[in-house]
């Protein structure tokens, strides 16, 4: 089976991508070994293979103003989600039983409902029904409207949601983050209030509950990618309802090509499609309950009850319970409904005799850290977690949510240019960002921090204690320590808890125990994990550069330059280090303290952050922000190309939305 490497590869050379790279005719004649191969499941990071889930088969080539074929943008990366395996948390399992997940949280938006905004966003403009200066209203619990939000700012349409009280703040953070307006509305108002606006004000309505290009997004791409990386041997799908989109569109899908495959509707108790599935349509007012995005008390015109052909009901307290396991044994911090999904579907294959259950993984943990993650919020609903068992993982066809490390995109960011990038392309030069935020603890660190682990775990001396003080890499330590069942602490003794705060929770969310003294504690047993990644060289960092770019990689742009192994580099590209100001706000005094004449301010971090969310629907965070500034400026200012600029993009912009995203703390900041 050809590697994720080389199927990218190909399909760049096949689409020609750095075509006017010297070194494009050697990776074209490598890469002509690999033609006829098999590639991985869920290879979605291809360079220029343009995802289309308007129909089965890749989009035309064509031009753009760069004068060269069509580079995939940000929003671009939709769909091809991987899967992974979760087989040891089924209790019991019989050898012929297999659990596999849909982390759908590696999309854009962070979240499935990308899919679907794409799809009817895409649609009505080829319908004609969504033109230029349009105003795109959305009624959602959240991710649809983080999702149009993000499609709206890449496609330069206003935004308009509608969403419930019990939208978490981190969602609703993020919604406004794109530059959309945000309605709270009470749980029964929000669908009836962006109907009612559509209506009297001529703005074009995503209707997702009823609209049915919701569930053909999913036929489309969903269903199909199951059916392929499965090799069509699935048996079961679980997955939650809201809209109903997802699991009719994946019924529909794989049904038509295997009736006797069941599909399974996780719902949370409170909901009435349990009921209403029971009782053919009829059901009760139901019940409160606390998950977010999923269940409801009414049937959407998108939801198909009839392809449904089981439902497990689950509590909130084991969704949630389910969410704790997954981020501190599996390092995966998800949301809610991944949590019910996921304890549904383990319900399922522990009673199954052989079989291959795939369920999903809606979105991510990260908007969820004051709800599903905060000990104050559950103790005040009287949610105490469940000891939920697992086992050591066994050898599978599909990777651990962990091995997902690397192989992350290239963005093109050229077009941000001051000009929109026209004399930059007459020369030659372009600016690509490497989206190092869809590594597991959405992090560049993650390549150190697995190599590192792998080295403690060797040493015999190893106590299995460490220490982590550096904010670059805290959420990496937390997590690969908690998956390596290691003590973690995370010293946050110097960091602003005003800037940190939000990765902090997260840690807290893979297990680590969190200090601002640490006399507290006797840390002589404990391993400084930061000291030992300073002399750690990883090399696949700056091995895909070189892949990726076939060559051609002239500069790479980072604020952490120990991420990258410099010695698998060509002697010809040169680093430059980006730096943010003095006594700066937003980086840590050490950061701030390097020597170098790359200096960015922290006012042109906020700038630069802004326009990537709002003209590209790439909310990344402020390392991120800092180092594509740097990158744009140095293009701006070469005068005869060729140049291939890469800004390492290290961080999640999720974590920023009280600092860097938020108005309020920009005006009382910065100058």
């Amino acid at each position: 089976m050809a590697s994720r490497q080389y199927g990218a590869r190909r399909k760049a050379a096949e689409h020609g991508f750095f075509k006017h790279s010297p070194e494009v005719a050697r990776y074209e004649e490598e890469s002509n070994q690999y033609k006829d191969s098999p590639e991985v499941a869920g290879d979605r990071f291809k360079p220029n293979q343009v995802p289309c889930i308007n129909n089965q088969t890749e989009c035309p080539e064509t031009e753009t103003a760069l004068n060269g074929p069509l580079r995939l943008k940000y929003s671009d990366f939709v769909g091809d989600t991987p899967l992974i395996d979760l087989t040891h948390l089924v209790p019991n399992c019989k050898p012929g039983v297999k659990l596999y997940a849909k982390p759908e949280f590696l999309n854009p938006g962070f979240s499935i409902k990308d899919r679907i905004a794409k799809h009817i966003i895409e649609s009505a403009e080829i319908d004609g029904v969504l033109k230029s200066g349009a105003t795109v209203v959305a009624a959602s619990s959240g991710n649809t409207g983080a999702a149009t939000a993000l499609f709206c700012a890449a496609k330069g349409y206003k935004c308009v949601v509608t969403t419930s009280e019990k939208c978490s703040r981190e969602k609703q953070e993020a919604i406004a983050a794109y530059g959309s307006e945000v309605t709270v509305c009470d749980d029964s108002g929000y669908m009836s209030a962006a109907r009612d606006w559509a209506l009297e004000r001529g703005w074009f309505d995503m209707d997702q509950y009823d609209n049915l290009l919701n569930p053909q997004a999913h036929e489309l791409s969903t269903g199909d990618e199951i059916w392929k990386q499965t090799s069509g041997a699935v048996t079961h799908v679980v997955a939650a309802g809201s809209t109903g989109g997802t699991i009719t569109g994946i019924a529909e899908c794989l049904k038509s090509r295997e009736s006797s495959i069941q599909i399974v509707l996780a719902d949370p108790v409170g909901s009435i499609f349990a009921e209403a599935v029971e009782n053919n349509g009829n059901h009760g007012k139901g019940s409160s309950f606390l998950v977010e995005g999923v269940g409801k008390k009414s049937i959407p015109g998108a939801m198909n009850l009839s392809y449904i052909d089981k439902v497990v009901q689950v509590t909130d307290q084991q969704a949630f319970s389910m969410c704790h396991l997954l981020a501190r044994s599996e390092g995966l911090c998800a949301g809610g409904s991944s949590g019910l999904n996921v304890f549904a579907a383990v319900s399922i294959a522990s009673q199954l005799e052989e079989g291959i259950v795939v369920t999903i993984l809606p979105d991510g943990g990260a908007k969820y850290l004051s709800k599903v993650y905060s000990p104050e919020y559950l103790h005040s609903n009287n949610i105490e977690l469940l000891k939920l068992p697992t086992r050591d993982p066994v050898p599978s066809a599909f990777p651990l949510y962990r091995d997902l490390v690397g192989d992350t995109p290239l963005a093109e960011l050229t077009h941000l240019l001051p000009d929109g990038g026209a004399f930059a392309a007459s020369i030659g030069v372009r600016v690509l960002g490497k989206i190092e935020f869809f590594n597991p603890a959405f992090s560049a660190s993650d390549r150190l921090m697995s190599t590192a682990m792998q080295r403690l775990r060797k040493d015999p001396d190893f106590q299995k204690k460490i220490i982590c003080d550096n904010a670059l890499h805290m959420c990496s330590c937390a997590m690969f320590a908690g998956i390596n069942n290691v003590e973690c602490v995370i010293d946050v003794s110097r960091m602003s808890n005003d800037i940190y705060k939000s990765q902090i929770d997260m840690c807290h969310a893979y297990g680590a125990t969190i200090l601002r003294d640490l006399s507290e504690i006797d840390i002589s047993p404990y391993t400084n994990i930061c000291h030992l990644m300073k002399s750690i060289q990883n090399d696949t960092l700056a091995t895909e550069l070189m892949d990726q770019t076939y060559g051609a990689l002239s500069h790479v742009v980072a604020e952490d330059p120990s991420i990258l192994c410099q010695q698998s580099l060509s002697e010809n590209v040169r680093l430059l280090h980006a730096v943010p100001q003095q006594n700066s706000k937003l980086f840590t005094t050490e950061l701030s303290r390097v020597y170098s004449k790359n200096r960015i301010s922290d006012e042109k971090v906020v700038q630069v952050a802004h326009m990537l969310t709002k003209r590209e629907g790439l909310l990344c965070g402020r390392r991120s922000a800092l180092n594509v500034a740097l990158a744009l400026e140095f293009a701006n200012s070469i005068e005869n190309g060729p140049a291939c600029i890469v800004a390492i993009m290290p961080d999640l912009g999720i974590h920023d939305l009280s600092t860097v995203y938020s108005n309020e703390w920009v005006q009382q900041n910065m100058h």
